[in-house]
């Protein structure tokens, strides 16, 4: 897959530079960029990961140097911050996103650092707790933020171990961009240790993808799945 890598240059240092009454401020401005990219993004068949803010992902498979610059430009006008990006494609996520960071070193400020290589095919699993809509009605919000909490570190902690990387998207969902060999087995693991299902999307776009695989999960829902784990590749289904 291929990946871009957004970082918000001196990050630290513009929090600290906003004084002790910051956060609302830093909240309101994350919200707002992580917005502007994801709808750039998905124009051009993207999708976005806000990571951890002043860091963000895009699964940028199919997308070329000119898309990339595109949304670069897009976001630049948004952010307080300068900012800049690197994309690179590799074999599992984690590793192409290691060397995104790496190429962010040496890329000034404004700039975009692109990579040529083979982007291959997208994998998305949606991962999703079984009826905590239930559950939150009979033990209460508070208790739900545990099971989430729960949820998003061990699935964190299993992505990792497979190359891939995780985000939560709000709700009781997490994401997870994995490498395109191995993934049922991760899968697999998560629905062993944890009380949800998995709908896996796989295709070149990540758009594609991630509509694939929330089509998955409601496969599930709807009993037209055989398990708590389905595929849905690009063109079949």
């Amino acid at each position: 897959m291929r990946i871009a890598l957004v970082e918000l240059v001196g990050y630290r240092e513009w929090t600290e530079s906003l004084g002790d009454d910051r956060e609302w401020i830093i909240q309101a401005g994350q919200a707002g960029l992580y917005e502007k990219l994801q709808l750039a993004a998905a124009r051009l068949g993207g999708f976005a990961f806000p990571l951890r803010y002043d860091y963000l992902l895009i699964i940028a498979t199919g997308l070329g140097k000119r898309d990339l610059q595109e949304i670069l430009d897009t976001i630049r006008l948004t952010s307080r911050l300068p900012v800049r990006m690197s994309s690179t494609a590799g074999t599992t996520p984690s590793s192409a996103v290691l060397r995104a960071q790496e190429m962010l070193k040496r890329t000034p400020a404004g700039e975009l650092s692109y990579e040529p290589g083979n982007d291959g095919v997208t994998v998305l699993a949606h991962v999703d707790i079984n009826d905590i809509t239930g559950s939150t009605a009979s033990d209460g919000i508070p208790k739900s933020l545990v099971v989430i909490a729960d949820l998003v570190s061990g699935v964190t902690r299993l992505a990792y171990r497979h190359g891939g990387i995780a985000q939560y998207l709000g709700g009781d969902n997490v994401l997870v961009l994995l490498p395109d060999r191995g993934y049922e087995g991760f899968a697999q693991e998560v629905v062993d240790e944890f009380n949800v299902k998995v709908g896996i999307g796989v295709a070149r776009l990540a758009r594609t993808a991630m509509m694939l695989s929330s089509k998955a999960l409601h496969e599930i829902r709807e009993s037209r799945a055989k398990s708590n784990i389905h595929v849905i590749e690009e063109g079949v289904g």
